[in-house]
């Protein structure tokens, strides 16, 4: 399970990093500066989130609206 967690880590931080590409700053959704794919432990941390389905509708709505796409 760690291993499937790294991987899709590296892969969440080369697409979702904010701090790399551009993206809309100050979402209405954010709310922990933490749980973000800029940080290996951020990135952790949202898909461990999402696999216990806890506030994963929050993740989603966050990066649709960082990136301006729902897909």
């Amino acid at each position: 399970m760690f291993t499937l967690f790294y991987v899709y880590a590296i892969i969440g931080m080369e697409i979702f990093n904010t701090n790399t590409f551009e993206y809309i700053p100050n979402s209405p959704y954010s709310t922990d500066e933490f749980v973000t794919f800029n940080t290996f432990y951020g990135a952790i941390m949202v898909l461990f989130q999402i696999m216990i389905e806890a506030n994963w509708s929050a993740f989603t709505y966050d990066y649709a609206y960082k990136f301006n796409d729902f897909t």
